[in-house]
């Protein structure tokens, strides 16, 4: 069926590039991953009503950290 148009894949790669950017200040800062899930799950207040935001949203920062970490040993 149809997917949504491009106006879903637009706000998904708004949900990751605040994901990232947030990610990479707070990894700057010393924080680990569990740490900064508070910070940035408020700054995620658009995409909270998302279907699976609350279950996936951690995944998805342990998942940023670890591109970041990739990038500063690159």
């Amino acid at each position: 069926g149809p997917s949504g148009g491009r106006q879903v894949a637009v706000a998904y790669q708004q949900y990751l590039s605040t994901l990232y950017q947030r990610v990479g200040v707070l990894y700057e800062q010393g924080l680990a991953d569990f740490e900064m899930k508070k910070d940035i799950v408020a700054r995620l207040g658009p995409y909270h009503e998302w279907s699976g935001f609350r279950e996936e949203v951690g995944r998805h920062i342990s998942l940023a950290v670890l591109e970041v970490e990739k990038a500063e040993f690159e």
